[in-house]
């Protein structure tokens, strides 16, 4: 889908409903004032999808990269090599090893790498999109390098966000129309790609099989309503679908709120630079499972500031992305498949946590906007 916009109206709508299938114990049931939100956030998001829809509609074709824009990527690519080089262990063979994945213990220089990851990310979506645009080796063969490159250093939300994102730019393609067997393909794809999921999440700690889901059902507090025939690597989607609304849910019956718009204020400025704030402390989110610790983007604003709070932060990230669209629609639209995906993530990964502090999403949305003035089709 290329409407972010509705796609984030989706999103909602599906958490909503397996949040109240209560797979797991952690689904209570919602505040009615934080439903009536959920339902507020999906109507303004359906209206702008709907004011741009001509927009997402037009057929964009994206620019063939420069020869500096090549030049550019294999820098960063040596980089990134060198960055997990210097924490002088390569992840994904510490797992197969049987050591914990620990952040702490693969990245070498983690501000390095904040600003390396999304810019990689924005590769796989610029050569994902090259190659279902002009089907050449060339441009799949850098996509799936940054595959690899994620999967040694064993990130499996880059990985999956990379493969997500391929798989929605291909169905969005004109050679998906009318073809039953390229649906079933897509729908395949994604199945395999939740249990791959479930499988890595099982293993990177080193002390499960493959196999083995028994850790996150008992941290997911898994129950009886769990249908037996469905395999407890999905288990690890659901939560991690349902659990950060669970923990919002949780801290609007529990928390106290501190009505304070200057820690809310806080809440929009990315970890990059929030650490760099003296005297800045954390909110501090209550949670029933300590393992499941994000509580969808409005957790904390509304610890900080209420309701309002969580009003304000949803209003101020659509406008952003409304400016966004705008600009690439006045000033580049070359670069609009792109553009589409930086917006697109940070508004969908907002119901998991805070896009606006989330150093990747932050980053991805300042080089978005970059590219509304850069790299014309001449």
């Amino acid at each position: 889908m290329k409407n972010y916009f509705n796609l984030y109206a989706i999103i909602w709508i599906l958490i909503l409903f397996f949040y109240y299938l209560g797979w797991s114990d952690l689904c209570t049931t919602l505040n009615i004032k934080l439903l009536i939100f959920i339902i507020f956030t999906i109507c303004i998001s359906l209206i702008l999808g709907k004011t741009f829809s001509k927009n997402f509609k037009k057929k964009y074709t994206l620019p063939k990269p420069k020869k500096e824009i090549n030049i550019f990527f294999y820098i960063i690519s040596a980089l990134f090599i060198i960055n997990m080089l210097m924490g002088k262990s390569i992840p994904i063979i510490n797992v197969l090893k049987g050591i914990q994945y620990n952040q702490d213990v693969v990245k070498g220089l983690p501000i390095f790498s904040g600003i390396l990851t999304p810019i990689l990310i924005t590769f796989s979506f610029y050569y994902g999109g090259l190659f279902i645009q002009n089907y050449k080796k060339e441009y799949f063969i850098k996509w799936f390098f940054i595959i690899i490159l994620f999967t040694i250093d064993f990130s499996r939300q880059n990985i999956l966000i990379c493969l997500l994102f391929f798989i929605n730019d291909f169905i969005c393609s004109k050679d998906l129309k009318n073809s039953k067997k390229n649906i079933f393909f897509i729908i395949i794809a994604i199945v395999a790609g939740l249990f791959i999921f479930g499988v890595i999440g099982n293993i990177r700690y080193g002390r499960w099989r493959w196999n083995d889901s028994s850790m996150i059902a008992t941290l997911g507090e898994q129950n009886e309503k769990y249908p037996s025939i469905l395999p407890n690597e999905f288990f690890w989607s659901y939560i991690y679908l349902v659990s950060p609304l669970a923990n919002l849910n949780f801290n609007i019956e529990n928390a106290k709120v501190d009505d304070s718009f200057r820690k809310f204020s806080y809440e929009l400025l990315p970890n990059f630079i929030r650490k760099k704030i003296l005297n800045y402390n954390s909110i501090d989110l209550l949670l029933p499972v300590s393992s499941l610790n994000v509580g969808t983007e409005f957790a904390r604003p509304y610890i900080a500031y209420g309701f309002t709070g969580m009003y304000l932060i949803m209003l101020l990230q659509f406008m952003i992305c409304v400016f966004i669209t705008i600009l690439c629609i006045k000033k580049n639209q070359s670069n609009f498949l792109i553009i589409k995906n930086c917006c697109m993530y940070f508004l969908i990964f907002s119901f998991f946590d805070n896009t606006f502090t989330y150093s990747i999403t932050a980053y991805m949305m300042l080089i978005a906007f970059i590219l509304c003035f850069r790299y014309k089709i001449k």
